[in-house]
């Protein structure tokens, strides 16, 4: 055994992490070192001479954790091992992250005779941590920000616009006698402007207040918020001659108020770019996905060009060209918003002339959903 010594410490002073041995005496000052590595040296700056009978509080400074040297102490009293990361500081006052293990080493009569401290200098890594943080939390401060601008700016825009949009209207309407054709055709596009501006505005409000205004999630019966959302489109379904036919859907997580807002969008927008000549038929279908739902629905509409699938998604980005239909192209924007908030996701999938199905993931009623909806 003793001539293996030199051999298992050349091992030691080989390895990538630091090794440190101390004895096992715990009643102050505390456990003395025996035994470091090279690695241990060039991790704290001190020489395997200059820690021999020290005390490893030689590294211990302003920033050490007090609470964790005391679990640490309260470990080695019950013969336990004990892992943990700290700060600890070089020989030159320089403060580092340092990740150890510490575990008592017995003798064959089941005393421990020693401590081994396996450690690794982490430093680059908590400070990635800490940049990955900072950098979350700046993402978050600036999307708050720029949700507090939406909101402050549509809503401040609403009245003054309102205000244009009535005028216009009224000169509309006294003046019209008094107009030629052309001056008729510009308060024309005028009062038209207006109106889409107005409702753009309304549109930007709406997606601004879907993380501020949303409601804690509660289990919700998918069926009863399609069925509702078909109650209300009960008019557009009957003029566009269509149908529109449910699975049994299941109970969700979410907002209810919202859910509904995304299953109005997507079945609203199957009926009103349904190709011509031909009745729209819309089915909302379900399947599982482990703990989660995917929705569906699909329709025998027009179908959206690969080209165009991303931006349909984007705010102000209409399904139909300029003039087709209403609406300020920010209906999908919100609804993808929701699912988002909702921890899934909403996509497409369509081709040109071939109808479109539109996937939105959703947690089921007893699994980890997204946003809880405390604001």
């Amino acid at each position: 055994m003793t001539d293996e010594l030199p051999f298992l410490q050349r091992a030691l002073d080989q390895s990538y992490d630091g090794v440190l041995i101390t004895d096992a005496e715990l009643d102050p000052p505390g456990p003395r070192v025996v035994y470091a590595n090279a690695a241990y040296e060039r991790m704290t700056g001190y020489t395997a001479d200059e820690l021999k009978g020290r005390t490893p509080r030689i590294l211990q400074g302003p920033e050490t954790d007090r609470a964790l040297l005391d679990a640490l102490k309260a470990a080695l009293k019950a013969g336990e091992s004990y892992h943990a990361e700290a700060v600890n500081y070089r020989k030159d006052g320089t403060p580092y992250w340092v990740e150890w293990d510490i575990s008592p080493v017995r003798g064959d009569d089941g005393a421990i005779h020693y401590y081994i401290s396996i450690q690794r200098d982490v430093t680059r890594r908590k400070e990635t941590e800490r940049q990955l943080n900072e950098t979350v939390r700046e993402v978050e401060r600036s999307n708050r920000n720029l949700q507090d601008f939406a909101y402050a700016a549509s809503h401040d825009l609403q009245e003054p616009l309102r205000m244009v949009t009535n005028y216009l209207g009224l000169l509309e309407r006294r003046y019209k006698d008094q107009l030629d054709d052309t001056a008729q055709e510009f308060m024309s596009f005028a009062v038209d402007g207006a109106r889409r501006m107005q409702g753009m505005i309304q549109g930007l409000l709406q997606f601004s207040r879907v993380q501020t205004h949303g409601q804690p999630f509660e289990v919700v019966d998918a069926n009863a918020v399609v069925s509702d959302v078909k109650k209300d489109l009960e008019l557009a379904i009957e003029e566009a001659e269509g149908t529109v036919t449910v699975d049994d859907l299941p109970t969700v997580q979410g907002d209810p108020t919202q859910l509904r807002q995304v299953f109005q969008n997507l079945i609203s927008n199957a009926l009103k770019y349904h190709k011509e000549g031909e009745p729209p038929k819309v089915h909302v279908g379900v399947a599982a996905d482990g703990a989660w739902w995917r929705f569906s629905v699909s329709d025998n509409g027009q179908g959206i060009p690969e080209a165009e699938q991303d931006r349909i998604f984007k705010m102000f980005q209409r399904l139909g060209p300029q003039g087709a239909g209403s609406g300020a192209g920010i209906g999908l924007s919100v609804a993808k918003r929701i699912v988002e908030r909702h921890g899934g996701d909403l996509w497409l999938d369509s081709a040109e002339g071939e109808g479109a199905t539109f996937h939105l993931t959703l947690p089921g009623a007893d699994a980890d959903g997204g946003d809880d909806g405390d604001q």
